[in-house]
């Protein structure tokens, strides 16, 4: 009783499983509805396929009837014909079925792919820092991949089996009504028996699933620190962690394995039995003279047709259930708050002086803890400024949120008087250049990763790029000149060319606003000066922004603006600020005794 009472609740659970499963689904409905001209033609040719195939067993039966059985060559040569030219249009159809299905199913993955990444440009960079690159990765390949198959087969899938069953059930009562008991009983018999199977495989393949999220994850992790990995001689730890996981997933592959084998001896099993009932009823029916041999062979082949459907159902079912995982992961990334939104009617404004004003801003990356607290300062336009203060004091955040990578809390921030959130992305991410400590370049050729960013430059303007950043000379010593791949991350040229390509790469936009945040930590001094002497050249219209912790680079500026802490911005030029702020003459102490 315990036992029945158990396997009742398991049977309720994979219920309950198939529901959630279909809510998921049914979220993702409108992808079928754009392509529902595709979607009908689909469930036509999966309909007259199915009709074709049930022709085929009446077919066979009269060709025993009335061709074999009564010896009549002729009427057993024009059924022969004719299961012969169903089986060639079955084909046509099956195959077109098949291409279109594939086909539906390649612009549901572009088209649910391209509305994921339309959402990632709405989310802030904290969005995607909460969680590993690998996990992000997984979700826009793997993860859409499967949530696609799922999207396009189900319904299509479920109404094909059911109008198949449906039919099949009328024959074989048309043919002889007593074999459909037998089915029934048999059917309900097997579905409690299976059920327990797809719950247990179910469990499997989700553990089997997450240990390979997990393995991507690290394996993505650990190239991309190879250098680390390789300098402090962890190879070998970290691969018998990859080991260790990788030998918990190939465990639960056997365990899988072998709950599959034993279902499938079992259902084998249970099918031949269940064969050989019928075949034995069938028979006794045919010597008693109530059913003849083509009847009982077309009814046998009605019922393999029949045990496939209920079959496919079952299949579709545990698919469901196990796409639960993919489908919740995409569902869980619309499902997070835009936290960068565009206004009803963004401008795409031009900005005619490149000046930056910071009203009552208020900003925490955390709700209860602000970095920023109603800061209010002016960059006016045209100006060479130095951002600078003690590490953590806010630089980097008031850079990302120059470049709206957040947004504030409370207050505003205006270029040229306008507000940026009533800008388009795109009209602040062209007219903003910014090179970083870290160069953060592409595995790619040098001339296309200055090129970057920017729409419609030639050669000649990446190499006047090239040469503003003093990167020119060094680029056109490699083997292969600009055309010279650099590797991934860089890692065929040194820290310092690295860092000349980024700076290259944020001047050829031509910006109003050039952002340098430690972009020259690794150049000499000499370097440097030439490249701040080049851009003060080039861009006398634009506005320059340098942070930097080299006393040498600010005091060059116009104007240094020095955070003291969330709500404190003191400006001056250099030696306005040595006169009158000791927290300034301390934080270049350490550089030089005369300040």
């Amino acid at each position: 009783m315990k036992i029945q009472i158990s396997r009742f609740k398991q049977n309720i659970a994979i219920l309950s499983d198939i529901r959630q499963g279909f809510r998921l689904f049914c979220r993702f409905n409108k992808y079928i509805y754009r392509y529902w001209k595709f979607g009908l033609l689909l469930l036509i040719l999966g309909n007259f396929s199915i009709l074709l195939s049930l022709a085929e067993p009446y077919i066979g039966k009269n060709a025993l009837d009335k061709g074999i059985l009564l010896r009549n060559k002729g009427v057993f040569v024009i059924y022969v014909i004719w299961g012969i030219g169903i089986y060639a249009v079955n084909l046509i159809v099956d195959y077109s079925h098949r291409y279109l299905k594939n086909y539906t199913i390649r612009r549901v993955r572009i088209d649910l792919s391209r509305d994921v990444l339309k959402r990632i440009r709405k989310y802030s960079l904290g969005t995607f820092q909460n969680k590993s690159t690998g996990e992000n990765i997984y979700r826009v390949t793997n993860d859409i991949t499967g949530a696609a198959n799922v999207i396009n087969d189900t319904l299509p899938n479920l109404l094909t089996c059911i109008f198949k069953l449906m039919l099949i059930t009328i024959i074989i009562v048309l043919i002889n009504w007593k074999f459909l008991a037998l089915i029934v009983v048999y059917q309900l018999l097997v579905l409690f028996q299976v059920g327990l199977f797809i719950k247990r495989i179910g469990e499997m393949i989700s553990l089997k699933l997450t240990k390979s999220e997990d393995i991507f994850k690290k394996l993505s992790e650990v190239f991309s620190h190879i250098y680390l990995v390789k300098a402090f001689g962890t190879i070998a730890k970290e691969g018998r962690k990859l080991l260790h996981n990788l030998i918990q997933q190939m465990r639960m592959e056997v365990s899988e394995t072998n709950l599959r084998i034993v279902s499938g001896i079992l259902q084998n099993t249970a099918n031949k039995l269940f064969f050989g009932v019928i075949g034995f009823y069938g028979s006794l029916m045919v010597i008693q003279g109530e059913l003849t041999p083509g009847s009982l062979a077309a009814i046998m082949l009605y019922i393999t047709q029949g045990l496939a459907a209920y079959s496919s159902i079952i299949n579709l079912g545990q698919q469901v259930v196990l796409n639960r995982i993919p489908l919740g992961r995409i569902a869980s990334l619309f499902d997070v708050d835009i936290d960068l939104k565009e206004n009803g009617h963004p401008e795409d404004a031009i900005l005619d002086k490149g000046s930056i004003e910071f009203r009552k801003v208020t900003f925490g990356y955390k709700n209860d803890k602000h970095i920023l607290e109603n800061m209010n300062f002016c960059i006016s336009s045209n100006t060479l400024i130095a951002m600078v203060g003690p590490s953590g004091c806010g630089k980097s955040t008031v850079l990302n949120l120059l470049l709206r990578l957040y947004d504030v809390n409370s207050g505003g921030i205006f270029f040229d008087g306008h507000d940026i959130r009533n800008l388009k992305f795109k009209s602040i991410y062209s007219q903003i250049g910014i090179a970083c400590q870290q160069p953060f370049l592409w595995n790619d050729t040098a001339a296309s990763n200055i090129a970057y960013g920017a729409k419609g430059v030639g050669q000649k303007e990446i190499i006047w790029a090239a040469k503003i950043s003093e990167a020119h000379d060094f680029i056109t010593a490699l083997p292969g000149g600009y055309d010279t791949v650099v590797g991934e991350d860089a890692c065929k040229i040194s820290e310092g060319q690295k860092q000349r390509i980024a700076i290259a790469r944020a001047l050829i936009k031509r910006p109003k606003i050039l952002i340098l945040d430690e972009a020259m930590s690794s150049l000499d001094s000499q370097t440097e000066d030439k490249i701040i002497d080049n851009i003060k050249k080039e861009f006398t219209a634009s506005t320059l922004i340098i942070v930097s912790h080299r006393f040498s680079t600010v005091r060059k500026m116009d104007l240094v603006y020095f955070l003291e802490g969330s709500a404190c911005m003191d400006i001056g030029t250099h030696k306005e600020l040595v006169e009158r702020n000791m927290e300034y003459v301390k934080l270049f102490s350490g550089q030089t005794e005369n300040i």
